[in-house]
């Protein structure tokens, strides 16, 4: 029960933000944030938001991926096919959203030149689907303690390369929290799948 709120609430606050920059109210704030991001950090920090927002790339994550497979068939065989329809699901909706709302990028920073739309970020959609989907896991295994740094540190790792799109100029503020919503959102729906298999 508490899955199923937990998803309806996360579809609810994707479809408020989606409205609201429909009718362009996030934009004001947006840009704030933004600016107060370039004011506060300028430049000194590019070296390291640069390398840490590739372990959300498209081109890097699916190494990771193919690694988490290789995981699951050695030890959870039953959960890689939802993995991997949570996986091909997150893309597939950022290429999805981006299409219908086609928002253009931020041109503030001026650090970086970034292609495509902004709304929602993809990074983040799949940093957060991916990364806290291996937090799940770590949660799931016994009573190690090790498991909570293990969560601890994705989780982490998730919200700085959302930041990190910010810094870096590549998204607004509500098109990462767009991402992570909708991340969550495709999460949940797989672990509420993988707990009825169980059942």
């Amino acid at each position: 029960m508490k899955r199923k709120l937990t998803i309806s609430f996360l579809a609810l606050l994707f479809c408020v933000l989606a409205f609201l920059l429909v009718r362009e109210a996030l934009l004001p704030s947006d840009l704030s944030i933004s600016y107060w991001v370039k004011d506060v950090y300028g430049e000194s920090l590019i070296w390291l938001y640069k390398p840490i927002t590739d372990f959300g790339d498209i081109y890097i994550l699916p190494v990771f991926v193919i690694f988490t497979v290789i995981y699951l068939h050695k030890k959870e065989p039953k959960k890689i096919m939802p993995f991997l329809i949570l996986m091909a699901a997150s893309l597939l909706l950022v290429l999805l959203f981006k299409f219908i709302f086609a928002r253009q990028r931020p041109d503030i920073m001026g650090y970086f030149i970034f292609n495509g739309y902004s709304f929602p970020s993809g990074h983040s959609v799949m940093s957060s689907t991916f990364y806290l989907y291996i937090a799940s896991l770590c949660m799931q295994k016994g009573q190690s303690k090790c498991k909570y740094i293990f969560a601890l540190f994705s989780i982490v790792l998730a919200i700085t390369i959302g930041f990190s799109r910010i810094y870096l100029g590549a998204h607004y503020f509500s098109d990462v929290m767009a991402g992570f919503i909708l991340g969550a959102l495709l999460l949940n729906i797989v672990l509420l799948w993988e707990e009825g298999r169980r059942a």
